[in-house]
């Protein structure tokens, strides 16, 4: 749960492959709401992009290294969203146009250091 210092953060988790991305995505889901934030979850990057165009979000976790090049068009629609990578691929430490790069398999403690910086 959120303490009387940090916020509470609007969070979108953009999937892809609903298979994968229902386990990805309701683990990552569930860590931050067991943090006290609000998640809301889409299947694809032109899902995701259109939910930030049309709502505030604090956070956007991207699952998958395709979803690299929406994380621009993402930061276009809203560049005061802290975006972050999910990827397998431990090439991608850095990623431009994201904020944190987070490497498959992570824990909540890999987790709560990117959401912070």
């Amino acid at each position: 749960m959120t303490n009387g210092h940090e916020r509470r953060l609007r969070c979108l988790v953009v999937g892809r492959k609903k298979a994968v991305a229902e386990v990805v995505g309701w683990g990552v889901a569930a860590t931050l709401e067991s943090m006290g934030h609000s998640v809301g979850h889409v299947w694809s990057s032109k899902e995701g992009i259109s939910r930030v165009k049309a709502d505030h979000f604090d956070l956007v976790l991207l699952d998958g290294q395709e979803r690299l090049k929406n994380a621009r068009a993402i930061k276009l629609a809203n560049p005061h969203a802290r975006v972050i990578l999910m990827t397998a691929n431990p090439m991608l430490e850095e990623a431009e146009g994201v904020d944190a790069v987070l490497i498959k398999p992570f824990g909540e403690d890999e987790l709560k250091k990117a959401l912070v910086g």
